[in-house]
C-alpha cells in the first residue's frame, strides 16, 4: 500500500492524493461528488436532446434536391440518437448508484466506489 501511495503522490501530487483520501473517508464529500456526477451526466444528456432538435429542424428546412445533404444530416441524427441513448444509460446508472448509496435522506450508507 505504501508503494502504491508513493507512486500516486509522484504521478498526481501529494495534495491531489490527500484530497482523494478525504473523499474516501468523508461521506459528505462522496455525496457531493455523486450529486455532481449525476448533474454532469444529466447536462450532457440535455445537450444531446438539444442537438437532436436542431438537427431535425435543419433536416426539415433543407430545400428539395439536396438528397446527399439530407442523407448526411439523417446519418448525423441517427448517430446522435445512439449517443443520446448511451447517455441515458449513464444517467440511469448514476441515479441508481446515488439512490442506493444515499437514499432519500441523503446520508451515505457504506459508500461504494465503482
Amino acid at each position: 500500500m505504501d508503494a502504491s501511495r508513493a507512486d500516486a503522490e509522484r504521478l498526481c501530487g501529494a495534495a491531489r492524493v490527500a484530497a482523494s483520501d478525504e473523499a474516501f473517508r468523508s461521506p459528505q464529500v462522496a455525496r457531493e461528488e455523486g450529486e455532481a456526477s449525476v448533474r454532469r451526466k444529466r447536462e450532457g444528456l440535455a445537450l444531446f436532446e438539444r442537438d437532436l432538435e436542431v438537427f431535425r429542424q435543419w433536416a426539415a428546412d433543407l430545400p428539395p434536391g439536396t438528397a446527399a445533404t439530407r442523407d448526411k444530416v439523417e446519418a448525423l441524427i441517427a448517430w446522435t440518437e445512439e449517443r443520446r441513448d448511451v447517455a441515458k444509460e449513464f444517467v440511469s446508472k448514476a441515479e441508481k448508484w446515488f439512490a442506493e448509496n444515499f437514499g432519500a435522506d441523503g446520508k451515505a450508507s457504506d459508500v461504494k466506489r465503482e
